[in-house]
């Protein structure tokens, strides 16, 4: 496309040769017709038609059964209806079955609305989707969810964590529920397809297929970005109105909620922006815990360390850190890293036998614990390599 339209605008390769003008566009504030009301129904007497344009003879092709069509030309073209279908385990049939559980979530407020996604939970009907989709509702915002087959119900708020960026919906009077399953988030690979299903800009029903880009990748969470989740990293396209939709594998299983995206020029994780290939999601093993507690107590707990981490790479005795690793800046006292013997100064280099090269990655590694949990952590004091082992203590969080 040749952008350079000047004052006329883009214009388009012709078939003839040279350029041709675009199209006028439409006014800001209206859709096109293919975006207003979709079903539209044929009636003739008894008998509801399908008008589709002829491939063949130029004309008007009407179906007149499930194998019969028969053409303006007269030429009757037989259709076997297994030729529509598609095998269970390949993307379209793995979006079919995904699809009439994920949600379109609409929250209004006197502050503003939001538009987000979500899928259904459980069969108590809770729906599961981000903290900042919901936030609104807080203030007494009314939040609808929508299905794929038109279906709008108000939902009540179950609970809320910001710092985790998930959410617990609850909708009643919807007959015949189905959750879509959980896999397991451990298991992801570099290379895995990955399905994103939400309603990006408001168009629900949306599905999109990537990779898993990366695994384990340390990236803002919480609306205060203050946290670091381990994050599933997608290229299959996620844009605004995305958030709180599943991330789903090739064995139909939910994997991640989809939360944010890296844009050109971002200033934050929810700018918004178009996808340019970097999307990130909640790995569904914490967000399976973190659900189960917002719908037990309306609110989660945070593992804790006790540790205030070094902005930069240097201990505080002034000894550059050139191999990586979390330096600790300070350790609370009585805290979990305080009871396992670490001090300020030493640098964190492993958490469970995986490497950490930075602070982000220490924060990212603890993240994916639970209260209570027990961590192995390695680490370097005074040219030393040491091992010792801590139990995470538990704060609740908003």
């Amino acid at each position: 496309m040749n952008t350079d339209g000047g004052a006329l605008g883009p214009r388009y390769p012709h078939r003839d040769g040279g350029w041709t003008e675009a199209p006028p566009a439409e006014p800001l504030g209206t859709l096109p017709a293919s975006r207003g009301r979709r079903r539209i129904g044929l009636v003739a007497g008894a008998v509801a038609l399908s008008l589709v344009s002829a491939v063949t003879g130029g004309g008007v092709a009407l179906y007149l059964s499930d194998r019969s069509v028969a053409t303006a030309s007269g030429v009757s073209v037989e259709v076997d209806p297994r030729a529509l279908s598609r095998p269970a385990d390949s993307l379209a049939g793995i979006a079919e079955r995904a699809l009439p559980s994920v949600v379109t979530i609409t929250v209004s407020g006197v502050r503003g609305g939001s538009v987000g996604s979500g899928f259904v939970y459980d069969e108590a009907g809770h729906v599961l989707t981000n903290a900042h989709v919901v936030q609104l509702a807080q203030e007494g915002g009314a939040v609808t969810v929508s299905f794929q087959d038109g279906t709008r119900v108000p939902a009540r708020l179950v609970g809320l964590s910001t710092t985790y960026d998930l959410a617990v919906l609850q909708v009643s009077g919807v007959r015949d529920l189905t959750p879509l399953p959980l896999g397991n988030s451990d298991t992801a690979k570099v290379g895995d397809q990955a399905l994103a299903i939400g309603s990006p800009h408001a168009l629900n029903g949306t599905v999109t297929a990537g990779i898993i880009s990366a695994v384990n990748r340390p990236w803002p969470v919480g609306t205060e970005g203050q946290k670091y989740m381990s994050a599933l990293q997608t290229d299959a396209p996620i844009n605004p109105g995305n958030s709180g939709g599943p991330l789903i594998n090739a064995q139909g299983q939910v994997i991640g909620i989809n939360t944010s995206i890296e844009t050109a020029g971002r200033q934050s994780p929810f700018d918004e922006a178009g996808n340019i290939g970097l999307g990130f999601a909640i790995p569904v093993n914490q967000a399976r815990r973190v659900a189960e507690e917002l719908i037990r107590a309306g609110r989660a707990n945070y593992p804790i360390l006790g540790v205030v981490l070094s902005a930069d790479s240097l201990t505080p005795t002034g000894t550059a850190v050139t191999a990586g690793g979390a330096v600790l800046a300070q350790v609370s006292e009585g805290s979990a890293a305080a009871r396992a013997g670490l001090r300020p100064g030493d640098v964190v280099t492993e958490v469970d036998g995986k490497k950490v090269a930075s602070g982000e990655d220490l924060m990212a590694a603890l993240w994916r614990k639970a209260p209570g949990e027990q961590v192995r952590i390695t680490y370097l004091r005074d040219g030393q390599t040491r091992t010792v082992t801590a139990t995470l203590s538990a704060e609740p969080v908003s």
